[in-house]
């Protein structure tokens, strides 16, 4: 009598913690743990019928597309939203798009998303509630899934990356340090997150010349110190495509993405994944060319967009800088056109 009643005890406590927790989690906000995102979200909810374009995505598409000069150039009377932030990839860039498929308050007919590198977990990661507050059951799962299918990386390292992603599971089911994480975070102005037009796009250039910081400054300096470090990057990039790259295909992250096809197409929207420049992962190549033809844009290719890899259009390694981003929207927006039926061949240029 007296086990039953310590296991009911014990139950009880358990279902009480479970249900606290489910009751929390229901009452944070989408996206709690990305302020940015969290912040356009609430913007397109206010202006539900203005926008009929997304580009979601990492600072590849926060800093590199410019909605305004997107839509001069297809005049196609449909308006753009930047939905891209910071540090946002893969999976969180893809919850976002799903978010964006299943919310019924805003209305799209087209979603651009940027294929960015698969989230692993490692300590950096999971010291932030910025990058493990969206790990749910799903994202769990995917995550170790994609871990252990690394075929480059050793099994200690994929087993690595699978604790990393069970940790990461395990704090946001628990939430440690939330109210610390949070009332200690220091949100972006407005102006930093929706940009000098409110339409999403912040160059990097900008924002260093409004709110200079040292990162930013040691990230230019690199550069400037030196000056061979996009040829080299060009040269690994032209390699990749040069070669076959099918054993790094991760099944896990390409099931992610055709997801977000199916579900697109089932609610009228299109959604295309986007492939920029600079990228460092063969492993999103390999998942690019595994994707639908009428599904992907390839602004990579050094070999088509040499204008990518050269220091005037840079504002560090990893980004270009405002000239780079005008030359990147016009070349995206020239695709799009090639697309649709309404534009030239994929290698013109459009004047800027």
């Amino acid at each position: 009598m007296l086990r039953f009643s310590k296991t009911f005890s014990v139950v009880t406590f358990l279902s009480i913690v479970a249900l606290a927790l489910g009751v929390m989690h229901l009452m944070l906000p989408p996206f709690w743990g990305n302020p940015g995102i969290s912040s356009k979200f609430s913007f397109l909810h206010g202006n539900e019928n203005t926008y009929g374009r997304l580009f979601i995505g990492s600072s590849h598409i926060y800093r590199q597309v410019s909605p305004f000069l997107f839509d001069s150039i297809m005049q196609d009377g449909t308006k753009s939203f930047n939905l891209g932030y910071a540090s946002t990839f893969t999976p969180e860039s893809e919850l976002v798009c799903e978010a964006v498929l299943q919310d019924k308050r805003i209305h799209v007919k087209e979603v651009y998303v940027e294929l960015s590198p698969f989230l692993v977990f490692n300590d950096p990661e999971l010291k932030s509630c910025r990058f493990w507050y969206m790990v749910g059951p799903r994202v769990w799962w995917s995550s170790v899934q994609h871990a252990m299918g690394l075929q480059k990386a050793r099994l200690w390292e994929r087993l690595g990356h699978a604790k990393g992603a069970t940790i990461a599971f395990a704090k946001a089911i628990f939430l440690p340090g939330l109210v610390s994480q949070v009332a200690g975070r220091d949100p972006q102005p407005e102006g930093i997150v929706f940009g000098p037009l409110a339409d999403g796009y912040m160059p990097l250039e900008l924002e260093y010349q409004l709110r200079p910081t040292r990162e930013m400054h040691k990230r230019q300096a690199t550069l400037a110190g030196d000056t061979l470090v996009l040829q080299r990057r060009r040269n690994q990039i032209g390699k990749d495509y040069g070669s076959p790259i099918k054993r790094e295909l991760s099944l896990p992250f390409l099931a992610m993405l055709e997801r977000l096809i199916k579900l697109g197409d089932e609610r009228g929207v299109k959604v295309t994944f986007l492939l920029p420049p600079l990228i460092t992962s063969s492993e999103q190549l390999a998942v690019f060319r595994a994707l639908p033809a009428d599904r992907r844009i390839d602004l990579c290719d050094p070999a088509k967009y040499p204008e990518f890899y050269i220091t005037s259009n840079a504002f560090d390694k990893g980004h270009l800088n405002t000239r780079g981003s005008r030359l990147f929207t016009a070349a995206l927006a020239c695709e799009v056109k090639r697309m649709s039926g309404t534009g030239g061949p994929p290698q013109q240029r459009l004047p800027l």
